[in-house]
Parts: C-alpha cells; structure tokens; sequence
C-alpha cells in the first residue's frame, strides 16, 4: 500500500494548478455576477393592522362572558380568527381572479389551474402573526399581510386587496350576528311584553278581589284609625275614673262608657285580626296581603327593567349594523416597494462560485489522487477504476 495524500500534497496540488484556479475563480465569478444580474427580481409589500377580539392563546378566549361594558366595540371574532379568514380559499380565488394570477404564474396551461396557482400562492401571499406572551397563555399583537411579486405595482395591490377583502368578510358577519341578534332581542321583548302584561293583570285582580289597591298606605291608615280610637279610649277612661270617684258602680253614666269602650275594643281586634272587605284592611291580613302584594310588585319591576336593558340592546344592535364595524386598525397600507426584495445578488454570487470551485478542486485532487495511485499502488487501481465503471448508468460490470 502506498502513502496516502496528506495536507501537504493538498497544498501542492494546489500550487501546481494555481493558475489554472485562479482563471477559473476569475471567470466564474464573472459568471456568476452576470447571472446574478439577469435573475428575476421580485418585490416585497406589506400591510399591517391590529385585530380587535380575544387573542386567541389568552385565559379570556376560553370564557363565553363578555367582560366588556362596550356593546358596540366587541368584535364577534377572535384575533386569529382574523388570520384564518386570511387563508380561505374564498378570500384567495378572489385574489386570483382580480390579478389573473393564473396566467401571472404560468399555470393557465396545466389541468388544474387553480390548485396550482392557490400552491404558488402560499409563497407569494403570506400572513405572519406578532405575539407577546408565553407559557402557553399568548396574545396577538398585530397581523402583517406579505405579498410578494415581480411587479412592485402588483405586490402592493395585492396586499392592499387582500386586507379589503377581509375588511368586507368582517363585516358581512358582523352584519349578519347583528341580524341575528336584532331578530333574537325582538323576539325577547315581545315575550317580556306579554309576561309584563300577564304580571301586571294578575296584580290587578289581586288587588281588586282583595281591596289591596296601595297596601303600604292602607296599613298607614288603619294604624291611624287605631291610634285615634285608643285615644278615645283613653279619654273615656280618664272620664271613668273621674265618675267612679262622684258615683257608685251602678251609676248609668258609667255603663255607658263602659259600653263605649267596648266597643272600641271590639273595634281595634277587629281591625287588628279581622279580615275586612273594604279598604281599610286588617292587619294580620295586611301583613299577609303585603307579602303577596310586594312579591307581584317585583314581578312587574324586573320585567319593566329586563325590557328596558332588551331595548338599549335593541338600539346598540341597530346602531352597530349600521356602523358596519369590523374591529381592524391599520397601521401601515401596502405601499409600491423601491428596492427589490430578491434575489440577494452577493449571496447568488458567493454560492455560485464556492460550488464550482469546490467541485473544481475535489476534480484535481482525484486526478491527483489517480496518478499516485498509478504509481504507487496499481492494484488499488485496479479496485477504484472498477467501482467507477459499475457507478456510470450504462457501464459493464
């Protein structure tokens, strides 16, 4: 076996064909920038908006409850939603349509067009996402809407049209939620008008068959009227007293207060425990009256305050489908790129020629390789040259 080639031989292999490298280095790296300048530049333009709604990775987007006293300003989609209608096909046969992009990318020839052209597209119209966050709980900064194409012109149109596009879906379903809830309200205050007025009929028989027309203040009254017959009662006493101290116990003067006083007594438990049929209710009945009574007042107070938050509901609904509100902000419109966006020609060009003098110099060092070995070790020769001929396609084993 002979020596094999070292780093000293690489060098010298390199010295001995060094003029040869240096006028391949030369010129293909005059090639290459030739060919740097004649590839196809493409243009780079961008939109960038920030979407109103839950972000999508928070706590918040996981809850149905609406935390937000704004009606008006709560956007029905989620931030990333905003992304996925990006992506829809809808949204992106339009683009194709607008820009003939069919015949653009040179797929009007192919049996599907569209599916191909949709292929090219996922290189040409991008959406990218800036988020902040971590630990799994994230929130969407902004949306920014990459088109890239030849045409600088093109570029910005499309980016542009891509953003209408989505402004015009947004709306189209927030139009058709806010039917949807308009429909929905209308229907809840017809039904809080029919139970308004069920509550408020029931209420009014109750008091009819009852005489409990203003029960706070029939109670005021007949504790009123107790008031003054005690009052007559004590009078009537202080006058006993005096009378017992004049005349015997069989005095007629004294029977007959006596018989007044009774009276009133009987009149005050009556008032107090009897169950009357006229205004002036009793009050055991009052107190029994008064339950009832307050209860059916509450029933027709929150249906009168549950059609009053229905009917600013109503209003906010109305006043939002006609503001045709989509919860976007833009930050920046697409506008016509000045510099091209690639291809990066110092790269091209670096890439060009480190591969060609790569296999330039591998090329030299197996020539090299082959004659020491000619020299050296013919049968190790022998071995190589027939692995090359069984590697060519048509070679003979």
């Amino acid at each position: 076996m002979g020596k094999e080639l070292n780093l000293l031989d690489f060098m010298i292999v390199l010295a001995k064909h060094k003029v040869k490298l240096i006028v391949n280095f030369v010129a293909i790296s005059v090639v290459a920038v030739v060919i740097s300048l004649l590839l196809t530049k493409y243009y780079k333009s961008e939109v960038v908006f920030i979407p109103q709604g839950p972000g999508g990775g928070t706590l918040s987007a996981f809850l149905p409850i609406n935390f937000s006293g704004d009606f008006l300003a709560t956007a029905n989609l989620s931030k990333r939603q905003y992304v996925t209608l990006l992506g829809s096909r809808e949204l992106r046969e339009k683009i194709i349509d607008k820009f003939d992009l069919v015949r653009v990318y040179k797929n009007d020839k192919l049996p599907n067009p569209i599916d191909k052209t949709l292929k090219d597209m996922k290189r040409t119209l991008k959406t990218e996402v800036e988020e902040e966050g971590g630990l799994g709980v994230t929130n969407v900064l902004s949306v920014t809407i990459t088109a890239v194409d030849k045409d600088p012109g093109r570029a910005s149109e499309m980016a542009n049209y891509a953003f209408d596009l989505l402004e015009d879906k947004v709306a189209e379903l927030n139009r058709v939620e806010s039917d949807e809830q308009i429909r929905y309200l209308e229907e809840q205050i017809a039904n809080c008008d029919r139970w308004l007025a069920e509550a408020r009929e029931q209420k009014k028989r109750f008091q009819l068959e009852n005489h409990a027309y203003h029960v706070p203040e029939q109670i005021k009254m007949v504790l009123q009227a107790i008031g003054q017959q005690k009052a007559q009662m004590l009078a009537l006493e202080s006058q006993r007293e005096y009378l017992r101290k004049a005349h015997s116990a069989d005095y007629d003067g004294i029977k007959a207060i006596d018989s007044k006083i009774a009276a009133y007594e009987e009149e005050i438990a009556q008032m107090e425990t009897g169950e009357r049929k006229d205004v002036f209710l009793g009050l055991v009945q009052s107190l029994d009256l008064s339950e009832e009574y307050i209860d059916m007042l509450k029933e027709v107070e929150t249906y009168l305050q549950l059609r009053f938050l229905l009917r600013a509901q109503l209003e906010q609904s109305r006043v939002k489908r006609e503001k045709d509100y989509t919860g976007i902000y833009v930050v920046d419109r697409a506008r016509p790129a000045e510099y091209k966006f690639k291809p990066k020609r110092a790269a091209v060009v670096l890439v060009i020629v480190f591969l060609y003098m790569f296999c330039l110099v591998s090329l030299l060092l197996l020539r090299e390789h082959h004659a020491h070995l000619r020299e050296n070790d013919p049968e190790r020769l022998k071995k190589v040259d027939a692995l090359l001929a069984n590697l060519k396609p048509f070679g003979k084993p």
